[in-house]
C-alpha cells in the first residue's frame, strides 16, 4: 500500500514510500517505475525530493530519516534523533531538512552534502586528529560524525557536541574510539571507512540494547 507520494521539481518523476519499507521513482509520462530505494525497516511514511531534484528524504516507521540520491537511489545519509515514527518530512529552499513525528516534535536537520574541498574549512574537533588519513577517509568520517547523535544525550550530534562542548568526555570517547579502529584496519579509502564506520557505529548500538 503506498501511503505517500511526491513529485520532482521539474514534474518528471514521482517518488512513493509504502508499507512494504520501500520507496519507488516512478517516469511521470510513463508510468514506468525506474528505481527501487531499499534501506528503512518500517513503513514510509512520507517522502520529498529537494529543491534541486538531486536527492530524495524519507521518513519512516523505523524512526529514522534516510536522504538518498535521486539518480541512483544509493542510500547517503540516515538521520537519528526522533523516538516515535518520522511522519512527515520536507526540504527547505536552501537545501535542510524538517521532520514532525509521532514523538510530537520537529525537528530541522542540516543535511546539505559536504564537498571535499570543504574539508580544510570545517572546524576542527578537539581532541581528535585526522591528519593521518587521506582526505576522501576523513571526508566519510566528518559526514558521518555529523549524522550520529552524541550518546551524551546533548541532542547535538557528535562533531556539533565536540564542536560545542570540548569537555564532553562521552563524544571524545566515542570519536577517538572510531580513529582507533580505522587506524587498526588500516583504512585508506573512503569506501572502506564507510563500510568500517557502519560496523563501528552498529556495534555501539547493539551495545546499547
Amino acid at each position: 500500500t503506498v501511503i505517500s507520494v511526491s513529485f520532482s521539481p521539474d514534474g518528471k518523476r514521482i517518488v512513493s514510500g509504502s508499507l512494504d519499507y520501500t520507496l519507488k521513482v516512478w517516469d511521470a509520462e510513463s508510468g514506468q517505475e525506474t528505481l527501487t530505494l531499499k534501506g528503512h525497516s518500517g513503513p514510509v511514511w512520507s517522502v520529498s525530493f529537494s529543491p534541486d531534484g538531486k536527492r530524495i528524504a524519507s521518513g519512516s516507521g523505523d524512526k529514522t530519516l534516510k536522504v538518498w540520491d535521486a539518480e541512483t537511489g544509493q542510500e547517503t545519509l540516515t538521520l537519528k534523533g526522533h523516538s516515535a515514527a518520522v511522519r512527515s518530512v520536507s526540504f527547505s529552499p536552501d537545501g535542510r531538512i524538517v521532520s514532525g513525528s509521532a514523538d510530537k516534535t520537529l525537528k530541522v536537520w542540516d543535511a546539505r552534502p559536504l564537498k571535499r574541498r570543504d574539508i580544510a574549512g570545517l572546524p576542527e574537533l578537539p581532541g581528535v586528529d585526522l591528519a593521518a588519513f587521506p582526505p576522501d577517509v576523513q571526508q566519510v568520517f566528518l559526514d558521518r560524525c555529523h549524522e550520529e547523535m552524541c550518546p551524551c544525550g546533548c541532542k547535538y550530534n557528535l562533531a556539533d557536541c565536540r564542536i560545542k562542548d570540548s569537555a564532553c568526555g562521552v563524544s571524545l570517547k566515542t570519536l577517538n574510539d572510531l580513529v582507533d579502529q580505522l587506524n587498526s584496519e588500516k583504512i585508506t579509502t573512503g569506501k572502506a571507512a564507510t563500510t568500517a564506520i557502519d560496523q563501528f557505529f552498529k556495534a555501539k548500538a547493539a551495545e546499547e540494547e
